[in-house]
């Protein structure tokens, strides 16, 4: 390497290669961006081809919260109640109900659970609805019955499992 004397700088031809360096460096980054972008948006479109297992269509998700407006825990029954009965007299209204999580939402509540056969620790998601919740998402209910308006804190405890928790704890049984 020759150093010019009379400015201390290296000859132009290592400048260009330092150059030439940074640009192929960001022509690459560029690409691993764009190509990185196409893959999401290819993602993104194969999610929407995937069954959610409820009807997603045509759905509005309110979220409320009574106590924040003042309800007390006496009035807030009283506030859902009449909040379902207002929202479904809406012209073009087909279903409404209530529920704590709604499907895909960050938040799940996770049960303890043991099978008594086997002693096996699992944790189960748990989710409180209101009547007419899985009518309104479009989830059919296989055996037995959905919650009902008698369904409620004073009434016989009822609770609606999937499948495979049946399965898992009440092997071959109806």
């Amino acid at each position: 390497q020759t150093w010019n004397a009379g400015t201390g700088s290296r000859p132009a031809t290592h400048r260009l290669m330092a150059h030439d360096g940074i640009v192929a460096l960001q022509i690459a980054m560029a690409l691993s961006m764009l190509i990185s972008a196409a893959l999401l948006v290819q993602s993104v479109s194969s999610l929407r081809s995937v069954d959610p297992g409820f009807r997603s269509d045509n759905l509005l998700l309110a979220s409320l919260d009574p106590a924040a407006g003042g309800y007390d825990s006496n009035r807030i029954d009283g506030f859902w109640r009449a909040t379902l009965e207002q929202v479904s007299r809406v012209p073009g209204v087909q279903s409404v109900s209530l529920a704590k999580t709604v499907p895909l939402a960050p938040g799940r509540q996770r049960q303890p659970w043991v099978h008594a056969a086997t002693g096996e620790k699992i944790e189960i998601d748990t989710n409180v609805v209101g009547p007419s919740y899985f009518q309104t998402l479009g989830i059919p209910v296989l055996r037995g019955r959905e919650f009902d308006q008698d369904d409620g804190r004073t009434s016989r405890l009822v609770v609606i499992v999937n499948e495979r928790l049946a399965a898992m704890f009440w092997p071959q049984q109806d």
